[in-house]
């Protein structure tokens, strides 16, 4: 089967990266029992802070490069668990103490238990500028959407100051001809043509093709990032046909363009390979299907949400079955981001088999 590449990025995360972050943030869990505490002591003991500052700034860069992309290769358990610990509790409170100007005012420091109820919901995984200029677009911090918008509009503004350049030059020109002057005229003319075609088709993408900027952007910063653990190699079998990371990308794209259906049917096959692959370690019996190796992989695996694997299976059946009459439709406006979630979820707590 010819596929066409047309592929995410797969990151990694670099090692001296974690390694600091690993180094910083465990100063500060040794320091204090729980984000709780810290929040609370760190108000009125510097030592605290400055823990919390260097965690934040060991932190800083690695959230810029999750930001960069949505599947990240090779992870580590321990950086792994390290940073679903940061992200499940500890961050918010080390904001809480150093500050970030987008969420709260030094000048009325609020009370953490107030602080907590109010951003922990929104806030992002960064809100931090690019290191590498002001110019860098970041997705998590920036509107997509709007900035294309006002590109386009820039545009069109810098079409109509071209044709009153190239009409100014061709009045002056007529008294002596001259070929400088020409290829400075020709210049302008292909300029113009290229941005008059370029916001014709940006016009025609959204128009005719059906493309939702605005939605696209907003799907997309939806999308959790996948920190995949180094043992989640694909097998054999799996890269004659499509890897799990293949099928990653294609229902992450899928989703972002605006199908969701799609998206949910991609999702069932990554599903079928984490199960099959990652858990029952590619010993399942060909008559077994999906519904029965979710059964085994969670009698196997207490952790397993089996129940929830079912729901997820039932509803991208739903879709690839009976399309028009597919319930979720109408239970739920947004299925495709908690499947997603769950993926990201079992693909993290997957079994080591090599691990001793």
């Amino acid at each position: 089967m010819c596929r066409i590449r047309n592929e995410l990025h797969m990151n990694t995360i670099g090692k001296p990266f974690i390694q600091d972050f690993t180094s910083e943030f465990e100063k500060l869990r040794s320091s204090v029992q729980n984000p709780d505490v810290l929040a609370e002591q760190g108000t009125v003991d510097p030592n605290l802070r400055t823990l919390a500052r260097n965690a934040r700034a060991a932190a800083r860069p690695i959230e810029q490069q999750i930001n960069a992309g949505k599947i990240h290769l090779g992870i580590e358990k321990p950086f792994l668990d390290a940073w679903r610990d940061w992200t499940a509790g500890w961050r918010l409170a080390v904001v809480y103490l150093v500050g970030e100007e987008s969420i709260f005012d030094h000048s009325s420091w609020p009370s953490w238990p107030e602080f907590r109820r109010k951003h922990r919901s929104d806030l992002r995984a960064s809100g931090e500028a690019p290191e590498d200029g002001p110019w860098e677009f970041d997705p998590s911090k920036h509107n997509g959407s709007t900035l294309l918008r006002s590109m386009l509009e820039l545009n069109e503004r810098n079409v109509e100051s071209m044709l009153e350049t190239l009409i100014a030059q061709s009045e002056r020109d007529t008294a002596e001809h001259n070929e400088l002057d020409d290829a400075q005229d020709l210049e302008l003319a292909q300029q113009r043509d290229v941005l008059i075609r370029g916001l014709s088709a940006a016009k025609y993408l959204e128009d005719q093709m059906g493309f939702d900027l605005k939605g696209m952007f907003d799907r997309w910063n939806k999308v959790p990032a996948f920190l995949v653990p180094v043992h989640i190699k694909p097998s054999a079998a799996s890269r004659a046909n499509g890897t799990l990371f293949d099928l990653l990308n294609d229902a992450i794209k899928a989703y972002v363009a605006g199908a969701p259906a799609a998206a949910m049917a991609i999702c069932r096959s990554a599903l079928e390979i984490v199960v099959k692959e990652h858990y029952l370690e590619g010993k399942s019996e060909p008559q077994w299907n999906l519904d029965h190796c979710i059964n085994v992989a969670a009698a196997r695996y207490r952790f397993l949400d089996q129940e929830k694997m079912h729901k997820h299976r039932r509803r991208a059946n739903e879709v690839m079955h009976s399309y028009e009459s597919a319930s979720w439709f109408v239970d739920e406006s947004d299925p495709v981001i908690p499947f997603i979630k769950d993926l990201r979820h079992w693909i993290e707590k997957a079994p080591d088999r090599h691990r001793a």
